[in-house]
């Protein structure tokens, strides 16, 4: 029998336009899906019963079954229009960050580091000096000391340190000054036997002291806080002219070099 394509047509065109319809309704489910999953992954939704001014927001049946408005913070770590976010800087032994906090103001210290270089053998992470001899001021901070990585804080010459072998490895460096004890990757290491009494600004890399080596490595986050609410929160950033600092996320300040030379940018995030 002959196929009579003017009887048939109306119904393959209606067939097409349901299994478009069908294919789009199943990759917008999929799409819609994934998007709110990734979102949530990432900690970059905000349930609200309308899309805050200003912002792209994304309407979705929630778990509930109800609409929610879901912000979408395109930014890494939130940071404002004109700031890309960077998975590390890379301090080279010239470049410092002056925080503008005093250790009084704290009581809580948390760095992301990693050193690029095991010498000179005496490099500070972060600290604030009064002084300017070594041996004789005081200070808080975190150290590798001697042939070894450790961790050199406290006040006048009670230096309590611990050592390791001298790595490049990646790790998270936490100073508790209320209780005076130091971690390593949420290991207790050292209980300092002194307090610490320094009104001097903490410093991130420390090229700035007097007699002290610069820092070789690369800082993936520090964090300051207080009765356990962050005071700062300095993320690895860039601006809009390509100036490489770190941007806190607390205070909305954009930090940037105060020694010389530029910090090395690590790739953006």
């Amino acid at each position: 029998t002959a196929y009579n394509a003017a009887r048939f047509s109306p119904v393959v065109t209606e067939l097409n336009d349901t299994i478009a319809t069908i294919r789009s309704v199943v990759t917008n489910t999929i799409n819609q899906t994934k998007a709110i999953a990734d979102l949530q992954a990432n900690k970059q939704t905000r349930p609200d019963e309308n899309c805050p001014a200003g912002k792209k927001c994304l309407l979705v049946e929630d778990n509930d079954g109800q609409p929610h408005w879901y912000e979408i913070i395109e930014n890494a770590y939130g940071l404002p229009t004109g700031y890309t976010a960077l998975e590390y800087i890379e301090s080279t032994g010239t470049q410092y960050i002056d925080t503008g906090i005093v250790p009084d103001n704290i009581d809580n210290i948390v760095v992301d580091f990693q050193f690029s270089a095991t010498t000179p053998n005496s490099q500070a992470i972060v600290a604030s000096w009064q002084g300017s001899n070594p041996g004789t001021f005081n200070y808080v901070g975190m150290h590798q000391v001697w042939q070894g990585f450790g961790e050199n804080w406290g006040s006048g010459s009670d230096h309590t340190k611990f050592n390791t072998a001298a790595d490049t490895n990646r790790h998270v460096w936490t100073v508790d000054l209320t209780n005076r004890k130091f971690y390593l990757d949420g290991n207790l290491k050292v209980t300092q036997s002194l307090g610490y009494n320094s009104p001097n600004t903490l410093k991130i890399a420390t090229t700035g002291f007097a007699s002290v080596n610069g820092t070789y490595g690369k800082y993936y986050s520090v964090q300051f806080s207080k009765d356990g609410s962050l005071v700062a929160n300095f993320v690895p950033a860039k601006n809009s002219s390509g100036v490489i600092g770190m941007y806190d996320t607390v205070s909305g300040a954009f930090f940037t070099n105060a020694g010389s030379g530029t910090f090395v940018a690590g790739p953006e995030i």
